[in-house]
């Protein structure tokens, strides 16, 4: 990957966070278990993420607008703060034994890795499902659904 990477940095009480911009985020308020409340786009500075009782919902900021994670609110890009930062070291997330790990009940669950798959819960047992070419899991639909319905993000 380039070093110059485009990065957005979430401040929040004076805790930075730092996401790659391979960092799927479909189910980043459930699996970080944030509260309600909006948050910066790890990686796009003219979207947020809004957390409602742990789903996830990435929205845009209109027209020229950036988001200020310190302000809560899309801005002028004078104002809001966005950062070009060097990609963080994280550890892969692993899928073995995923259903079992994360305590969830039996279902359909986004691929926290992957949009292009979902996970199915049987009994804390994982299976990792791929959607049909050229669709992407959408956790509103808990479904898959076209790319020109729905991005990754």
């Amino acid at each position: 990957m380039a070093d110059n990477m485009f990065f957005c940095l979430l401040m929040l009480g004076g805790v930075t966070l730092s996401l790659q911009q391979t960092v799927d985020v479909t189910n980043v308020c459930s699996h970080n278990r944030w509260p309600d409340g909006l948050y910066a786009h790890p990686y796009h500075c003219s979207k947020f993420i809004e957390c409602v009782s742990y789903q996830t919902t990435v929205m845009d900021c209109p027209g020229t607008l950036l988001f200020s994670g310190l302000n809560q609110t899309c801005m002028h890009m004078d104002v809001a703060e966005c950062f070009h930062a060097p990609p963080p070291t994280e550890p892969p997330i692993d899928l073995f034994d995923f259903c079992a790990r994360m305590n969830l009940t039996n279902g359909i669950y986004p691929n926290p890795t992957d949009c292009s798959k979902y996970i199915m819960c049987t009994f804390m047992t994982t299976a990792i499902l791929s959607c049909p070419a050229g669709q992407s899991f959408y956790h509103v639909f808990n479904n898959c659904v076209y790319f020109a319905t729905h991005s990754c993000l």
